[in-house]
């Protein structure tokens, strides 16, 4: 397919169709898209200004405005008309501030990555910031940006470099990263009686949040539908059941919309009444309160799955579900472990459904079980 053969209205513009860079080239081909995984981590709605619920166009043009950022003078005519056209249409807010460093350097946008670092426990007081000065890249946003960085094991250089947008453009829990840096180190010994130590990773809500009772009640009561076909039950049952085997917990399922209920699970759309409206597809997935109020809300516009095998656009529920009761135990985020179900991102098509070593460190610890 030609440049100019692309539709920008066609509706399945942006599922079909993957803008790529050819090697050594300033050229673009467009071609049908096969690696939707690597343009989804540049969806999210917090950070690129896409209103519409089918955002894949914006996404594949801003795509190709990120790769060609540095040599966009030498584009072909045809993709520098591509661009303009996209940029009219949705002005990209990460792609300029890309390799940004200078301080006090205004950059429309920057407003948005403040909401952003500030809303997961980056950037403290961006409330008080002066009229005006919110786009304004400066001190507080670079010592953000490096505590970001250093959270989530990035290269520390304060400059918003393609893995930190990468790390940014992730789907994730809505809870912020309660972050404390220097790791845990914890002793132990080994069946002959020597000593070793482990580094562990795990954090806690804080003020260090608990159950007292350990004989937890859940129930169902939600705003929006989920497709007939989903196994929303099945899913949080065996959620459930992984915690209740590392702990002393026990839970059992109510009555839907039962008012004794010590959890209450739900899925939503948007502003559903608890001051932290959901985005849409992509973006923030789920997110929950740590003991004792017990919520654990879930995103209805995300394509949620309960097979085992999970589509590329799909969302495993009992994996989002695990990471989700974690919290309602009291945990927080792992943000340098990977490989943690407390992970604050996962990616579509992705299954998490065994909790790590430092997962059941966490909530053993946190509840003297260990």
């Amino acid at each position: 397919m030609e440049l100019d053969e692309i539709d920008l209205n066609a509706p399945d513009f942006g599922s079909s169709i993957l803008l790529k860079k050819i090697p050594n080239n300033n050229v673009f081909e467009a071609s049908h898209a096969g690696d939707v995984d690597r343009l989804r981590f540049l969806l999210n709605s917090s950070l690129v200004n896409v209103n519409t619920r089918d955002r894949w166009d914006s996404v594949v043009l801003y795509y190709a405005y990120l790769a060609s950022v540095n040599t966009r003078s030498a584009l072909n005519l045809k993709v520098r008309k591509l661009l303009k056209a996209f940029e009219a249409r949705s002005p990209p807010l990460l792609g300029p501030l890309e390799n940004v460093q200078k301080i006090d350097h205004n950059n429309t946008g920057i407003k948005d990555l403040k909401k952003y670092l500030q809303k997961f426990g980056y950037l403290k007081n961006y409330d008080n910031v002066p009229a005006g000065l919110e786009d304004a890249h400066d001190n507080d946003l670079l010592a953000a940006i490096k505590l970001y960085q250093q959270s989530f094991r990035l290269n520390v250089t304060g400059i918003l470099d393609s893995d930190t947008v990468t790390q940014m453009m992730k789907p994730r829990c809505g809870v912020p990263d309660h972050v404390m840096i220097k790791p845990k180190n914890h002793g132990h010994q080994d069946d002959k009686g020597k000593s070793f130590h482990t580094v562990a990773h795990y954090q806690f809500i804080p003020g260090n949040p608990r159950w007292s009772n350990k004989q937890l009640t859940y129930t169902f009561i939600s705003t929006a539908q989920v497709p007939d076909d989903l196994n929303v039950r099945s899913a949080f049952k065996s959620a459930f059941q992984s915690w209740a085997q590392v702990t002393d917990f026990s839970f059992e399922e109510v009555a839907d919309g039962s008012n004794d209920a010590d959890i209450v699970i739900g899925f939503h759309r948007r502003d559903h009444g608890d001051r932290e409206p959901f985005d849409g597809f992509q973006g923030v997935l789920a997110h929950s309160l740590p003991p004792t109020a017990g919520t654990s809300h879930y995103d209805a516009d995300e394509k949620w799955s309960s097979n085992s095998n999970p589509g590329l656009d799909e969302l495993d529920l009992e994996s989002v579900a695990l990471h989700e009761i974690g919290h309602v135990l009291g945990l927080g985020h792992e943000t340098g472990l990977r490989e943690a179900v407390m992970y604050p991102s996962i990616s579509y098509g992705q299954t998490k459904r065994d909790l790590n070593d430092d997962d059941i460190q966490g909530i053993q610890t946190l509840y003297n079980l260990s």
